[in-house]
């Protein structure tokens, strides 16, 4: 039998752990959004500077999206269990038929979207502190929103062309044209015998997806809107809040707001009083844990902070002592500008315009305070989730049965995450390498059975390079296939112990001693 040489045993190696580190990576990225593993653990940098990053944005994963698209010959398959999107999506954009001649536009809005849009209103009036009056108006602003989405569902002179019915036509139009293969989804007439036809059905499916990712996202942007919208009702108190009186420009009044005391480390007390004030109506109209209430007060003290070194700061000073009169301002010696000016210098401004330049300053002085203000009324909600911060309602909370129940989606994303990373740990660690490469296999051949690269088929948006018939999936497949005719896993790899543990430890102790040592 022929060895197998040193340098052909460096690149089985290099094959096995390259793999496996695709794999394990892979697998941890995809448990790190369930919150599973430490993000410093995908983040390097951090190793060094000790400082744990922020989460990366986005969902936790599914693979719902995934297997719904699937243009392969699992794709059935899939939607049997799962859903099929177009289905789901012509369900949220055919209106309710029309009751009677007068029916208005919020009761044609599908029962789906009204069911949800009612269950958020419920979760906003539980989440903020709101008088009757303010639910009173959220209610009015919800049944507005419906009569909104109701008339963009229905269309008509007053929509924008082309409006959605023609849309939805021409959506369901390019998905009877792509779907007329059969199941449509991965099938060709003769397996690509009659290009044009299959030309056709390609870019009638590009075409149907596109319009459904067009339609649901100008959906979206209608939830967005009635959620800004309710929003409003929490944001209206504070938005309308005035931390002094625009009438009021007189000397005193801004002295007083300006004006800090020289031995305290307090904001000037009539605006304090101000911004406690707003801080008070912040905190009440929402309900704030423990927690939450001290990183909202810290928010509060950082803008304080700042706040009362730009009112001690000198510049600021001289400007509120100046403010109401016409002098001119001190240079950097403290030296006011003579009345009289020398010969080598300019004439000294008229009234008219020292009046003028005094104006502006006074302005831009209560203009920065205002800035001051709206940089407190900024920094507060950076304290609060981002829900919370744009005064949103959460989302709601899944049933506790249904978090228990093992679905079919469920099971793919659980065996997803753990097969993925156990295997790339495996083929790293050179343990059970060879059953590690056998499920590897499966899980590829199952990924390029979802998405195969056909001629004839849209392949995903983030496909890499121009695949035909053979793409990473099978080129990985392959270097899995061969890793498994070998025993990598013994030339380095915990398999080594495995097998001198059970295999070759055994075989010595069996082994015959030779002739004339016996006893």
């Amino acid at each position: 039998m022929r060895r197998i040489g040193f340098l052909t045993i460096i690149a089985l190696l290099l094959l096995r752990l390259a793999i496996g580190w695709h794999f394990f990576l892979e697998g941890l990225y995809k448990a790190q959004s369930w919150g599973w593993v430490d993000v410093r653990v995908l983040n390097p940098m951090s190793w060094w500077h000790g400082e744990k990053p922020e989460p990366p944005p986005g969902k936790p994963f599914t693979s719902e999206v995934y297997l719904r698209e699937s243009t392969g010959p699992l794709g059935p398959y899939y939607r049997e269990h799962i859903g099929d999107p177009d289905e789901r999506a012509l369900a949220l954009l055919t209106p309710k038929p029309q009751e009677g001649t007068s029916s208005s536009p919020a009761a044609r809005v599908p029962d789906q979207i009204n069911a949800e849009w009612d269950a958020y209103l419920e979760r906003f009036l539980a989440t903020y502190n709101l008088d009757d009056k303010q639910k009173a108006d959220a209610r009015e602003r919800l049944q507005q929103a419906k009569a909104d989405l109701g008339a963009w569902l229905v269309g008509g002179p007053d929509v924008a062309a082309p409006d959605t019915p023609h849309r939805v036509e021409e959506y369901k139009a390019r998905l009877k044209e792509a779907r007329s293969g059969g199941d449509g989804q991965w099938s060709a007439s003769g397996w690509g015998l009659d290009q044009e036809k299959d030309a056709q059905r390609k870019t009638a499916r590009a075409d149907a997806v596109k319009l459904r990712k067009e339609l649901l996202d100008d959906l979206d942007a209608k939830t967005k809107g009635m959620k800004d919208s309710l929003a409003e009702v929490v944001k209206a108190p504070l938005t309308a809040f005035a931390f002094r009186d625009p009438k009021n420009t007189s000397r005193e009044y801004v002295a007083a707001l300006l004006t800090p005391a020289n031995d305290q480390n307090t904001l000037p007390p009539a605006l304090e009083d101000k911004w406690q004030g707003y801080l008070t109506l912040f905190k009440g109209g929402r309900h704030l844990d423990a927690a939450q209430l001290d990183a909202v007060n810290a928010k509060f003290e950082e803008a304080k902070f700042n706040t009362l070194a730009w009112l001690r700061s000198p510049e600021t000073q001289q400007r509120v002592r100046l403010y109401g009169t016409t002098a001119p301002p001190a240079n950097a010696a403290g030296e006011r500008r003579p009345l009289m000016p020398r010969a080598d210098e300019a004439a000294a401004p008229s009234a008219g315009q020292a009046a003028a330049e005094a104006t502006a300053r006074d302005k831009e002085l209560l203009a920065e305070f205002d800035r001051r203000n709206a940089d407190m009324k900024r920094l507060l909600p950076m304290a609060l989730p981002a829900w919370q911060a744009s005064a949103w309602a959460p989302e709601p909370e899944a049933d506790a049965n249904a978090k228990k129940e093992w679905t079919f989606l469920r099971v793919v994303d659980w065996a997803t995450v753990i097969g993925v990373t156990v295997i790339g740990a495996c083929l790293l660690l050179g343990l059970f390498t060879r059953l590690s490469c056998v499920l590897g296999i499966g899980f590829l051949v199952l990924t390029y059975l979802t998405y195969p690269p056909f001629p004839w088929l849209p392949q995903p948006p983030n496909t890499e390079g121009n695949p035909l018939f053979v793409n990473k999936n099978i080129i990985e497949l392959a270097g899995l296939l061969v890793l498994a005719t070998t025993a990598s896993g013994r030339w380095l790899g915990l398999d080594a112990l495995i097998y001198w543990f059970f295999v070759d430890r055994k075989k010595k102790k069996v082994e015959p001693k030779p002739n004339g040592l016996a006893a």
